[in-house]
């Protein structure tokens, strides 16, 4: 069987994240995909290390959730003024 150093890369580096975040099956396979297309381009850009991927993975996933994440936030703030609009004198 012949090693496939992206999806090496791929496992290494959600096996990490998963250690320190949890998420469900679906965000998981959401996750490995995007990893996928993010090896690609970065192997088609010279990128051969698989160090060098598993922590430029580990970067975007943790951009994505930050991202996630303030999009939930400002979510919730925009629910919160419609249900509570301000007051207006």
């Amino acid at each position: 069987m012949k090693h496939d150093p992206v999806l090496s890369a791929i496992d290494c580096t959600l096996s990490t994240y998963l250690l320190m975040n949890r998420h469900s099956e679906d965000e998981t396979q959401i996750a490995r995909t995007t990893l996928k297309l993010h090896f690609d381009q970065l192997i088609d850009h010279g990128e051969a290390d698989q160090q060098r991927l598993v922590v430029k993975g580990l970067t975007l996933l943790r951009e994505l959730d930050e991202r996630k994440a303030s999009l939930q936030h400002l979510a919730l703030a925009a629910g919160r003024q419609r249900k509570y609009p301000s007051m207006q004198i």
